[in-house]
């Protein structure tokens, strides 16, 4: 069982990791949170042994949210998160899940939630003082939540501030922090109320973690505002001010019941549901809402708590890019009931003050219905009361009509009798009538409206002396006109006016709605005029203040604010590249329309401004900074227009869309100021501006750089007529068998077209209607001539004449002449044009272009660039920070991927292998008459006995592993007296000219590059005295060797001081190089002329440029003179004789040097003529040398020194752990321990919290072991060393490391590589070649002495086996089996018949019967079931039994006769017999089968 994926350490529920596992069997699956079990189940992997357990809904329902709505001070989460569990098969999973979720999150969690709020609502938000508001936040690491108010002044300038810390905040815990506007005010008492407050989290060391959220204070927005809160997707709580529309709708169901013919209600069902609409929102906060519908947790704020509702119904619709403006859901109370809660006051809020009087009790009846009625008359008494006396009296109803009338008679006065009163009586007595007009003394009134006249009174016209208004529609027929000083049109007018059709014209509108129209008009109908953008960034300008200098004359920068409305960000950034238009109505405006394809544009009648912006300002980015492109003087200014097209160095910021009436064009890098080529990521439309940058491309059409796409292309003629394109297969048949409409195939020489709609899986012929012959096949063709160039001539008078063939060629001056016949013919030129050379560029560095066959040299390895255009890219990619900064080591080199950029280099040199080593030096002797001149013979590795008149000579000789050999000058070192002894000194020196860094010793050192060996002589005489010869230095460093390549050939690499012969001499390779030493000819398409001979046709020009002559063949000399006979020579000295002996030894014990007798090959005992060798026992090999002298005489043994030594096993490898550092632990770095190599060594990479980092985390190599504290922390340069990059995901094409460890690998191809860094083994995924998936043993995996394919077959030079080998069928070649081959009898009961002698009949066909084959055991025991039985055995006539042999042996039955195929002879069987038989055939016919001699023998 293999984990192959599991959970995050820190995960979001909802984006939890699937648990991937590889098993072969079934699996247990116990998840835990903490102690408690919440899951036990058993899984069984699929077809590919695989197995996926998801447990994000199970984890998601193990957390919850607390939510307390009346806090006002931080409280903790404590089940928002927990720890799990997850035992899989034993073994354990620890993960750390929190509640929630993200939609395609491609960042961790831990980044995610340190640097996050856990909530989607606008990070500026308004609220009203009592609104709630929480915020939640889960700390993956500690640190503090900060709130800074801002106090604003009655102009809205912000006048000061304060922070303030709310909580802090421990890691791996949550927290809900109140945050709403009232608690705040309290928080920051008493400095006042803040115009707007931020909150946030920090670290301990001062760093922000999460972004800004902002508060600001807001009035209620109508008295329909409701609170609504939810829990959100990430597990926090939200709450949105709704301020639309309230609609109560009550549903009540009356159940009634009939009881004694009464009816009652026993139960009324009530359901009251209220219809919410948010009122007006903005894009953000109709973003964030979408988060409120699918919460299963809503709340409302009633009064002063909240109550918990469900959404029953919400209508949420609009387009995905334009969401609507308000959203309109249908709750109710998720505990509802037909109760009602209505507020009361203690005391009534207007309070009557009456006072009753003290008087004496009176009654009445308590209803005047109980008194009778009595007929009114004049005399009738009534009760009265002075208001001012409590004595009541009487009057009658005579007495109340007398005081009526009379004061009706003083309100009427003598106007218009009683109770009537005309104020204008003298004007009522002066009216008159006649003929349907009313005069006044006699004159016409006017008084056309004097019906209505009643109605200015009412209120029924509006006046027009002051504010008025009407609840009914007024119709302005003629139109109306707006504004304090009226109307003026024109872009620099001012008003509004809407004319009697209609059409308004005004100065700007703004909508808190919606805007429904059918047709949007800028200009005229659907036309722009000018281009249209669509870029990162643009706006409206509001205002604009060039820079002047001390004189006022304007400056190329300036300042300018964006026209933004409320809550709006400005869309600018420092560094984009700005352009807007504007019409000025002067000479600044354009007079013609241009548009040069580079992004410089003019547009007839209007002006055309480009600016960069250097500094953006402002909460809101309303402000900006910019300078003007240089050569344009046109500033920006108010209401102008602008679009950014680009950005210098903001990648996101470079990518545009604009569209003229012509074309439509994409950019992206567009980081400059004019378009170039490859700038334009595709363009649509008229494509003739592209032929500025060299593309020669006309009419309309699309110019673009991929295509992608899952239809199919089609073409049609002008008419619309489909022009069918054959769809070319290659050969008949595919390998689907099928053909579809219109494809083509080649078939018995001829081409067929497939005619069939739908196709055809027939074969193409001539009668077949499916399939149309379009190309039919050719004749034979006559045999043509070929040419072939048999050398070349200076002029043409030097071709023969005679002699020649038909196609017979030779060069002359480049030409080619061939006869045809009769003649020489001039074909013409074969020699292509002139190849371009190589440019040697040496280092690669940042910076460097590489031109079209320029060579760098990066990675122990030369390469060349193979693209036309060059590039500026490495030939070994290199790791890279996120800025595109170039890793490298102290040194300077770079650091690595290790993924070689193929695409446009070509790899054509690699560091070669060491050139030869030294292996021995050793001090030479000979003896000689002569002091002055030097032996030439005799010369031994033992100092000879001195003899009188003899004098001694020395040299030193340098051993190298190709087995050459140099001496030093001789020297004489002895003269006339005798010499004792002779002592060889050697010495390892740094320098070639003195004696640097060693020491004198009689044991020779050893050789190593860069080092250099001296070597002395201590002469001891046999007087007593002693000499030493001069110090010499016997070797150099070590040097580049040549390689020799033989013959150059085409494609061949031929590496740095590579050696290849051409043209009758030797070239070495200056670079490495594929091209040769001498120019060959070559055809037009690059192909190499060559003679019959194979040798290529030289055109005598050489590649000085990479090679260098090395030897050169000689001409021939001009012929001698016979030389005269020499005299007789005298006799020739023998040639000086070596012969070497070698031992071997378990330890590094020199032997004793043997003697010598004088006898060729002669070998002491203990000793070998040849080399064994050497091995783990035998780790030393020693090796003694003697020599024989000109006069035949051998001399003594040499010294024995060590010939060859084994290699002892490298010491392992440093394990890497990587625990978190703590205090009182060990942490080990042990790569200078040295023991033997079952030491277990380590190095510890230490892990630091560091949330500030993408990882949130530092890692730490220990240097030194220790044991760390609170004073030896990871701090301290001298026991640690700090990792430089730290990132949380690598996407490269390869990593170079000299140590790595990873916890679960995956990839293409693995190598192993020698300490040499040949490449000795591999796995492999690649589906190229053989698909070879493991080797070992050679580079190449198909050349591989041990592989294995991806379907299983094993290739081995050779193999030990000790345990069972299973296979169903093979071939053994010269195979040795030592012990028991284990082929086992098998008991055969075949099928029986009774015989109509009435005797069972026993008959068995081996190769027919089930458990007779060639697969099986062939050897049989036949047993009697009845011994009066007949028993018969027919053998095979099957190829399969070729070459093998069946035993059959009969266990107790009277006879068996055995038969074959096509022979009448049978043979017998006695009993307690076996026999063998064997089958003779070839690979291709069965011949017989053949009695074993000797194979016949008795059961004892």
């Amino acid at each position: 069982m293999t984990i192959l994926q599991q959970p995050d350490a820190l995960s979001l529920s909802m984006n939890l990791k699937k648990f991937i596992i590889s098993s072969d069997a079934q699996i247990s699956f116990v998840l835990k949170k903490g102690t408690e079990e919440v899951l036990s189940q058993r899984y069984d992997p699929d077809s590919q042994g695989r197995i996926e357990i998801d447990m994000r809904d199970v984890v998601h329902a193990q957390l919850s949210f607390d939510f307390r709505g009346s806090a006002v001070r931080t409280y903790e989460q404590t089940n928002l998160h927990a720890e799990f569990i997850a035992e899989i098969d034993g073994q354990a999973v620890n993960f750390h899940a929190v509640r929630g979720g993200v939609d395609n999150l491609a960042d961790t969690a831990t980044n995610f939630l340190t640097q996050n709020w856990l909530t989607w609502q606008p990070t500026v938000k308004p609220v009203t003082y009592y609104t709630p508001e929480f915020l939640t936040y889960y700390a993956p690491v500690a640190g503090v939540v900060k709130l800074r108010g801002y106090f604003v002044g009655d102009d809205g300038q912000m006048t000061s501030q304060k922070d303030i810390e709310l909580c802090n905040v421990e890691a791996g815990k949550a927290y809900t922090i109140p945050v709403e506007y009232q608690v705040v005010v309290s928080l920051l008492y008493p400095d006042g109320k803040p115009g707007y407050y931020d909150v946030w989290v920090e670290s301990a060391s001062g760093e922000r973690l999460t972004y800004i959220q902002r508060y600001y204070a807001d009035a209620m927005r109508s008295i329909s505002e409701d609170w609504v809160l939810f829990e959100n997707s990430l597990g926090g709580v939200d709450c949105f001010r709704a301020y639309g529309k309230t609609n109560l709708e009550a549903d009540h169901t009356h159940n009634l019941a009939e009881v004694d013919e009464m009816s009652e209600e026993y139960r009324v069902d009530t359901e009251r549901k209220y219809e919410k609409n948010t009122g007006h929102l903005t894009k953000d906060e109709a973003r964030w809402l979408l988060d409120f519908f699918p919460s299963q947790k809503k709340y409302l704020y009633v009064g002063s708590y909240l109550r918990q509702i469900v959404v029953v119904e919400s209508t949420v619709t609009g387009n995905l890019r334009e969401l609507p403006t308000n959203y309109t859901f249908t709750y109710k109370y998720a505990d509802s009931r037909p109760l009602l809660n209505l507020p009361r006051t203690d005391v009534p809020a207007d309070m009557l003050d009456i006072t009753i009087p003290e008087v004496g009790n009176f009654t009445i009846p308590p209803r005047l219905a109980e008194v009778p009625r009595l007929p009114l008359s004049e005399g009738d008494l009534f009760p009265v009361q002075n208001p001012y006396s409590e004595t009541w009296n009487t009057t009658t109803v005579g007495a109340i009509a007398d005081v009526v009338g009379q004061l009706l008679a003083a309100a009427a006065g003598t106007g218009g009798g009683v109770g009537h009163t005309h104020r204008n009586i003298d004007l009522l007595n002066a009216f008159s009538y006649v003929k349907e007009y009313l005069l006044v003394n006699g004159k016409k009134i006017k008084a056309g409206y004097a019906d209505t006249a009643g109605s200015v009174a009412e209120g029924k016209y509006i006046r027009k002396d002051q504010e008025d208004y009407t609840n009914f529609l007024v119709s302005f027929l003629a139109g109306a006109v707006f504004g304090k000083d009226g109307f003026a049109p024109g872009l620099t007018g001012f008003g509004a006016k809407i004319d009697e059709r209609g059409f308004g014209e005004m100065r700007g509108l703004t909508l808190w709605e919606w805007l429904q129209v059918p047709e949007l008009r800028y200009n005229r109908v659907e036309i722009v005029i000018g281009d249209k953008w669509r870029s990162p960034g643009g706006g409206i300008i509001e205002s604009c203040t060039p820079d002047t200098d001390e004189e006022g004359n304007p400056l190329n920068t300036g300042t300018c604010t964006l026209k933004l409305e409320d809550g709006e960000y400005g869309a600018v950034e420092v560094g984009d590249m700005c352009m807007g238009i504007f019409h000025f109505g002067d000479s600044r405006d354009a007079t013609e329309t241009s548009d040069d394809s580079k992004g410089n544009f003019t547009y007839a009648g209007f002006a055309t401004a480009y600016w960069l912006i250097k500094e953006v300002s402002g909460d809101n980015n309303g402000t900006f900074r910019y300078s003007l492109r240089d050569g344009y003087n046109i500033h920006p200014c108010a209401q102008m227009h602008f679009s950014c097209r680009g950005n210098v160095d903001k990648e996101d910021r470079q990518t545009s869309v604009y569209e003229t009436r012509t074309y439509t064009r994409m950019l992206w890098k567009q980081n400059t100021w004019e378009i170039g080529k490859a700038n334009i990521a595709m363009q649509y439309g008229d494509l003739s501006n592209l032929n500025v940058f060299g593309l020669q491309m006309e009419g309309y059409s699309m110019y673009l750089n991929s295509v992608y796409f899952t239809g199919t292309i089609a073409q049609v003629k002008p008419d619309g007529t489909p022009v069918r394109t054959a769809n070319d297969r290659g050969a008949w048949p595919p390998a689907d068998n099928h053909a579809d409409y219109f494809d083509r195939f080649s078939y018995n020489g001829c081409i067929w077209l497939c005619v069939a709609e739908n196709g055809t899986d027939t074969p193409p012929a001539d009668d077949n209607a499916a399939w149309l012959k379009q190309v039919d096949k050719g004749g034979d063709g006559e045999d043509g001539t070929s040419v072939k160039i048999l050398g070349s001539f200076d002029d043409s008078s030097q071709l023969p004449t005679s002699g020649n063939d038909e196609g017979d060629g030779y060069l002359i001056n480049g030409d080619l002449w061939v006869w045809d016949g009769s003649k020489f013919n001039n074909v013409g030129k074969i020699q292509g044009p002139a190849g371009q050379s190589v440019t040697p560029l040496g280092n690669w560095y940042a910076g460097l272009h590489v031109p079209y066959l320029g060579v760098v040299r990066m990675g122990a390895s030369s390469h060349m660039c193979n693209v036309k255009n060059g590039t500026d890219n490495p030939p070994m990619w290199v790791w890279t920070d996120g800025g595109e900064n170039l890793f490298t080591y102290n040194d300077g080199s770079y650091v690595l991927t290790g993924e070689a950029n193929n695409a446009e280099y070509l790899i054509i040199a690699t560091d070669g292998a060491d050139a030869k080593s030294i292996q021995n030096v050793d001090v030479e002797y000979a003896i000689s008459s002569s002091n002055s001149t030097a032996p030439t013979s005799g010369w031994q590795t033992t100092a000879p006995t001195w003899e009188n008149g003899k004098y001694i000579w020395s040299r030193s000789a340098t051993y190298f592993s190709d087995g050459t050999v140099t001496y030093t000058d001789a020297a004489c070192i002895s003269g006339g007296k005798g010499i004792k002894k002779i002592t060889e000194w050697y010495y390892r020196s740094s320098s070639a000219t003195e004696l640097i860094g060693g020491e004198w010793s009689t044991d020779y050192p050893g050789w190593i590059n860069g080092t250099y060996i001296w070597t002395r002589s201590i002469i001891e005489y046999t007087d007593g005295t002693a000499s030493e010869t001069t110090a010499a230095n016997v070797t150099g460093s070590q040097g580049e060797g040549y390689t020799n390549m033989g013959s150059w050939k085409l494609d061949m690499l031929v590496p740095k001081l590579g050696v290849v012969s051409m043209g009758g001499s030797s070239w070495t390779a200056k670079v490495a190089t594929r091209n040769p030493p001498l120019y060959v000819w070559t055809d037009k398409d690059g192909n190499l002329f060559t003679y019959s001979d194979g040798q290529y046709v030289l055109t005598g020009e050489k590649n000085t440029e990479e090679y260098d002559l090395l030897a050169e063949c000689g001409q021939d000399g001009d012929k001698g003179e016979d030389g005269k006979d020499g005299e007789d020579g005298k006799d020739g000295k023998d040639a000086v004789q070596y012969e070497y002996i070698y031992q071997r030894t378990t330890t590094y014990s020199q032997p004793s040097t043997p003697g010598t007798v004088q006898s060729d090959n002669y070998v002491p005992s203990g000793w070998s003529a040849v080399s064994e060798g050497i091995s783990a026992t035998y780790p030393y090999e020693w090796r003694c040398q003697r020599t024989k002298s000109s006069s035949g005489i051998w001399s003594s043994f040499s010294t024995p020194k060590v010939w060859a030594k084994w290699g002892e096993q490298g010491i392992q490898g440093c394990i890497i752990r990587t625990p978190i550092w703590e205090a009182g632990r060990e942490y080990r770095n042990d790569s200078s321990l040295t023991g033997g190599t079952s030491v277990l060594r380590y190095i510890d990479v230490a892990f630091v919290q560091n949330i500030g980092n993408e990882v949130g985390w530092d890692a730490y190599q220990c240097k030194q072991t220790h044991v760390s504290s609170t004073s030896l922390t990871y701090t301290n340069t001298e026991y640690w060393e700090k990792f430089s990059v730290n990132v949380t995901a690598i996407l490269t094409g390869l990593i170079i490391a000299k140590n790595a460890k990873i916890t679960f690998l995956q990839g293409n191809e693995l190598l192993i590589m020698k300490e040499d860094g040949t490449v000795t083994a591999g796995v492999s995924g690649s589906d190229l070649g053989q698909k070879i998936r493991f080797w070992s043993g050679g580079l190449t995996p198909e050349l591989a002495p041990y592989r294995v394919t991806e379907l299983g077959e094993l290739f081995a030079n050779n193999a030990h086996v000790s345990g069972e080998i299973n296979a169903t069928s093979g071939h053994f070649e010269n195979v040795t089996i030592k012990g028991r081959l284990l082929s086992p009898f098998t008991y055969m009961t075949g099928k029986g018949s009774i015989a109509p002698t009435g005797k069972w009949e026993w008959k068995y066909t081996i190769g027919k019967d089930s458990v007779f084959s060639a697969n099986n055991n062939l050897n049989y025991i036949i047993n009697a079931n009845d011994s009066s039985a007949y028993y018969e055995v027919t053998l095979p006539s099957d190829l399969e039994f070729a070459g093998m042999s069946i035993n059959i042996y009969n266990d107790g039955v009277t006879n068996i006769n055995v038969k074959q195929s096509g022979v009448s002879q049978e043979m017998s069987i006695p009993k307690n017999t076996c026999i063998r038989f064997t089958c003779i055939a070839t690979e291709t016919k069965f011949i017989m089968w053949v009695r074993d001699m000797g194979s016949y023998w008795l059961n004892s």
